[in-house]
């Protein structure tokens, strides 16, 4: 929803997701994110927790600079 109302208004994001294995057992976890400029949308506490495997940019974002 948060990318949703992101791309709606126009304003650049930027999708993150990622996955963190438990190091008791072999438990994968998977999260999604969503950061708007240095501002984070939503989960963006997972950044120290999940491994980054993918992300996808706005294309508002990948245009600008």
């Amino acid at each position: 929803m948060a990318r949703m109302l992101l791309g709606f208004y126009g304003v650049p994001y930027a999708v993150f997701f990622g996955v963190s294995r438990d190091t008791v057992g072999a438990k994968i976890t998977a999260h999604a994110w969503v950061a708007a400029g240095r501002g984070r949308v939503t989960g963006g506490g997972s950044f120290g927790r999940f491994t980054v495997v993918g992300c996808f940019v706005s294309k508002r974002l990948s245009h600008s600079g």
